[in-house]
């Protein structure tokens, strides 16, 4: 592999200004990172000091040091800076590592609060942190300490920690702490090069030795180091990733990752599960998610797929409809949309293949049986009866969502939806006029006869035969 090396320096014309930015010029360094070009960035000092090399390198050829980012210190609050500054009086050095740096890149809230310490033993760290609430050291032999502060807030602590192959899967791993590692060779051991940024919680500064910074900026979802096919479930974190940034996985990570396929029946179901629910709760771009999964050969572990263009966009148009649903109502929408296409059993094997939960193959099921309705209709060519029939259909889901589903496949459904939501039945079909109870009334006995006289008068309840108690007494011949 050929790794190209440049330096990019950047000279200072305004001090920051704001304490939850960096200012470049006029702009946000948010703005910029997002919009602006290398050009954008000229004559503004501490915002860049990178070396540019591709995967796996740790220091340019002509011997640059790794990149750092200046940012201002986010305000975690100020119970967060006593531990801190606790921990440096006392000789760690503190880094946010995980989700917070790259969100707080990005310009996203995150509500990941890991904090790796260097150069601390795990005892001196839990003695420190003691004073500060409630800690739970049941995951210290992998080096992570838990704290809950008087205040309600948690926070992860871990010391790095070198992790040895020693079998398939992402279980086949020695773990040992090491508090003398440096933060460089720390990041080495994260999936991807984003997820390798680190954040000085003293300074704001943003640490990134594998360019990260430069493929979030240009949609590339890489491994950090060759490490990274030592862990199948990778692929998969790289699947959810892609689709919630809209990355397009470099082709070296695709090679590693088809490397790990045979290593994907060594993956658990919740594992599996937590990904996909992620690519559907969180994505903005889904299908590039289920490209990643393409151009891995990864796609082989779920034969039921198809990722026609129709499909992508019909799953790309489903999250634009998320913003205020729930996760349980995201992940009954984005699955039946990618589902939408597929046959009952098909549906059904690969629901079971990724492990989701079986209320939430029940509500996808019940899509789907909407959906392939008989009364389901079109345009202005429909009756009362064909909307309280698919309404029924449908249930225990309701045609608001199944409407959302069939909007992301393209459709003219806006009349029946609008009659839907008039006669009551968008959320839920018709309460039944005949009930057991209101038969007992008549003389009916509970048995058999109940139960079909039952069903009998809720269809013709549903067809428009029946509105009233009365009618029902003369459908059924019960005078």
């Amino acid at each position: 592999m050929k790794f190209i090396t440049n330096k990019i320096s950047i000279k200072a014309e305004e001090k920051l200004n704001d304490a939850n930015d960096v200012y470049v010029g006029k702009h946000s360094f948010q703005d910029a990172f997002h919009h602006g070009t290398k050009d954008d960035f000229a004559n503004h000092e501490n915002l860049f000091e990178q070396p540019l090399m591709g995967p796996f390198k740790h220091e340019s050829e002509a011997g640059i040091p790794t990149q750092h980012v200046s940012s201002l210190r986010p305000n975690h609050g100020p119970e967060f800076d006593k531990i801190i500054n606790n921990i440096v009086q006392e000789k760690g050095n503190p880094m946010v590592v995980g989700g917070f740096p790259r969100d707080h890149v990005l310009g996203k809230e995150s509500k990941d609060k890991d904090i790796e310490v260097y150069g601390m033993p795990a005892e001196k760290l839990q003695k420190i942190l003691s004073k500060y609430g409630h800690v739970n050291a049941v995951g210290s032999s992998f080096g992570v300490i838990k704290l809950k502060t008087p205040d309600g807030q948690d926070y992860d602590f871990s010391l790095p920690r070198r992790e040895n192959k020693e079998g398939q899967g992402y279980k086949g791993f020695q773990v040992q702490t090491d508090h003398a590692m440096t933060p460089q060779e720390a990041a080495s051991r994260r999936d991807f090069t984003f997820n390798a940024l680190m954040q000085d919680p003293t300074t704001g500064k943003i640490h990134d030795y594998y360019n990260g910074l430069s493929d979030l900026k240009n949609k590339v979802l890489r491994a950090t180091s060759e490490r990274y096919a030592e862990d199948p479930l990778r692929v998969l974190r790289g699947m959810q990733f892609a689709g919630r940034m809209g990355l397009d996985m470099d082709p070296d990570t695709a090679k590693m990752s088809e490397s790990l396929l045979n290593e994907y029946p060594t993956l658990t179901k919740d594992r599996i599960m937590t990904e996909w629910m992620k690519l559907a709760e969180k994505s903005e771009i889904p299908s590039k998610g289920l490209k990643v999964l393409e151009d891995t050969k990864w796609l082989s572990q779920y034969p039921e797929l198809d990722l026609s263009p129709q499909n992508m966009q019909t799953v790309d148009n489903i999250v634009k409809v998320f913003k205020d649903k729930s996760p349980e109502d995201k992940n009954a929408l984005f699955f039946s949309a990618l589902t939408h296409s597929m046959n009952r059993p098909e549906i059904e094997s690969f629901l079971d293949r990724i492990g989701l939960p079986l209320d939430l193959q029940k509500r996808v099921l019940a899509l789907k049986m909407g959906m392939d309705s008989p009364h389901l209709r079109t345009g202005e060519t429909f009756d009362d009866s064909n909307v309280r029939n698919t309404s029924f259909h449908t249930s225990p889901e309701s045609i608001d969502n199944l409407m959302h589903v069939l909007g992301a496949k393209g459709g003219d459904y806006e009349k029946f939806h609008n009659r839907a939501k008039e006669l009551g039945v968008n959320q839920k079909p018709p309460q039944p006029i005949v009930t057991g109870k209101f038969l007992q009334t008549l003389g009916v006995k509970p048995g058999p006869e109940m139960g079909q006289k039952i069903k009998e008068a809720y269809q013709a309840q549903l067809d428009g035969k029946i509105n009233s108690p009365e009618e029902a007494v003369d459908f059924l011949g019960l005078k």
